[in-house]
This record gives C-alpha cells, structure tokens and sequence, in this order.
C-alpha cells in the first residue's frame, strides 16, 4: 500500500508540474489529482502512526486544504486565459 501510494504522489506530481509548466488546459485535473494523492498518502499517515491522530492534524490539515484549495482556484484562472 506504501509503494502505491508513493507512486502516485510521484507520477500525479510530474504530470500536474508538466502540465502545469505548459500551461495546459488539463493542468488543473492534474493538479487536482495530485491534491487527492496528498490527502489520501496524509490520511494513510495518520492511520498508520496512531498518536498523530489527534487535534494538531486537524489543526495542520485545515490551512493546507485552504491552501491547496487556493492554488486549484488560481491554476484554474490562469490556465483559462
């Protein structure tokens, strides 16, 4: 499950920073792929390293998901022009 997750943060990654790099019009799907790969490998953290499932996650994971939310929201605009 490690190695499969780890694969897909990697390949979700070079794939939204390729098309993010051209300013492609799928860039945004690619981002938002890799976004879920981050959540998903985060989640699977917590899981598996019990004392890190308290309040500091959740204090940790609301700012990224605004921040991720962010950048998918600008990604979006810039690549529509």
């Amino acid at each position: 499950m490690f190695v499969a997750l780890m694969l897909a943060y990697g390949v979700t990654g070079l794939l939204a920073a390729r098309a993010l790099w051209r300013l492609s019009p799928s860039a945004p799907h690619f981002y938002l792929a890799w976004v879920v790969a981050v959540l998903v490998t985060g989640v699977f953290f917590l899981g598996v390293e019990p004392s890190a499932a308290d309040t500091s996650s959740v204090v940790l994971f609301a700012p990224l998901l605004l921040l991720l939310g962010a950048t998918g929201l600008h990604i979006r605009r810039v690549v529509r022009r």
